[in-house]
């Protein structure tokens, strides 16, 4: 399913920005209507929904997010070395 969503433009920033139109795993629902900078890439409204749908079932049948929890350690981790390299990116005044 994600290979055939990713055919049709679902890249780059569209998984990700999907994910923040829904709730936190494993319910996963959806809270917002998507917005059009996803909506019109990688299928229609209905495919992604049906591709949420097997998210939150692969997030059940797995744990995910005792998985989740249990690396959070390292996802902060991650989180504090962004801040941190991103506070020494020179910006760039127009």
């Amino acid at each position: 399913m994600f290979t055939q969503l990713t055919r049709k433009g679902f890249t780059y920033h569209v998984p990700p920005t999907l994910m923040l139109h829904l709730t936190n795993p494993p319910e996963l629902k959806k809270v917002i209507p998507y917005m059009d900078s996803i909506r019109y890439r990688g299928g229609n409204d209905y495919q992604k929904d049906l591709f949420v749908s097997k998210l939150q079932k692969y997030a059940v049948e797995t744990d995910f997010q005792k998985f989740y929890n249990n690396n959070m350690g390292f996802y902060n981790t991650l989180v504090r070395l962004i801040v941190k390299l991103n506070a020494t990116v020179k910006k760039v005044e127009p």
